[in-house]
């Protein structure tokens, strides 16, 4: 999804630094805008979009997106609410006061900004940055269409806690339990590993990551289908400390049996053909397990009760243990 050597860093600072029109700065309650000499149309939504977070931050506590204990989706989910109440407000504003011919301009000006920057930015990453913005939008609208404002400003108090959330608003209005993430305690369970083990990272892809995984290899219908579902999820980036490996193990929850995510999964690995599933994985298993090898990396997946579980690492012997503490 992300080359090895791709400075992320760098491409982010290029990204904001050359489409940047304006941001808010929460600590100092200021509202920071880029202008040329007179405040065009674009720079006018612009400050609108900003306002909106100058009065989020007023009327709202805005620091829960900082909050320490929130996962990456939760992370996610709490700024697609921010920004697509910006989003939709600056719409509002720009549809009322800015002449076609300015929004025609706008658009054409918006098309050229920082296109090289864009291209060299993996899908992955650029999606992963436009998610507050567009599905955010969708989102909030969908709460204005249902009781207007006061329905927007009520989701603050009872923030969305998932991209499913966000994709699927009807998820978050539901006062169904299901409907909310299950908790993935994959980390957990992995301290019953040998000692030499250790987990360096851990945290909860969400079902828009899993669509932008399966993205890479599926047009948009193929890889929501292979989302669609969701209910939680951890991955751990696990490293022992005798044999140096370096191991990648995620754990997805499903509200459905997650057999549209194992086949295309599938499908998806015959697109890599380095990649060649072992012998042994033809005969027929009762836990649905298959695994791929290139000579220097193992994948597995394999579905069971409790889930769907992937392994990446570089060799069978350490893999087959960990799955086995799985178990």
């Amino acid at each position: 999804m992300v080359p090895e050597n791709y400075d992320h860093a760098e491409t982010w600072v290029e990204t904001y630094g050359e489409g940047i029109a304006g941001f808010y700065v929460p600590e100092d309650n200021q509202v920071f805008l880029v202008r040329q000499e007179e405040l065009s149309a674009a720079e006018q939504v612009t400050l609108s979009h900003e306002g909106v977070h100058a009065l989020q931050h007023q009327e709202f506590d805005l620091t829960g997106y900082d909050d320490a204990d929130l996962n990456d989706d939760e992370r996610l989910a709490y700024l697609s609410l921010v920004e697509g109440d910006a989003t939709l407000t600056s719409l509002s504003y720009l549809e009322e006061y800015i002449p076609m011919f300015d929004r025609v301009h706008m658009a054409w000006v918006a098309a050229g900004v920082s296109e090289e920057t864009e291209r060299s930015t993996p899908d992955f990453l650029h999606n992963l940055r436009l998610f507050p913005y567009t599905y955010g939008y969708s989102f909030v609208q969908a709460l204005y269409d249902r009781g207007g404002w006061e329905e927007v400003n009520k989701a603050y108090q009872n923030p969305p806690v998932s991209s499913e959330q966000i994709m699927h608003p009807w998820a978050y209005l539901s006062p169904d339990a299901d409907s909310q993430p299950a908790k993935v305690d994959l980390a957990g369970d992995l301290e019953a590993l040998d000692p030499d083990w250790e987990v360096l990272d851990h945290n909860v892809l969400g079902e828009y990551g899993i669509y932008l995984l399966m993205s890479e290899y599926f047009g948009g219908y193929a890889a929501e289908e292979a989302a669609y579902g969701w209910r939680g999820d951890e991955y751990a980036l696990l490293h022992n400390r005798d044999t140096d490996s370096m191991f990648l193990v995620m754990q997805i929850k499903w509200d459905y049996n997650g057999d549209n995510f194992m086949q295309l999964f599938k499908i998806a690995m015959l697109h890599r053909p380095e990649y060649s599933m072992l012998v042994e994985e033809f005969i027929p298993k009762p836990q649905y397990q298959f695994t791929w090898t290139n000579g220097e990396e193992y994948i597995r997946v394999h579905t069971r009760a409790n889930g769907t579980f992937i392994y990446i690492g570089p060799n069978l012997e350490e893999l087959n243990a960990i799955a086995e503490t799985l178990n």
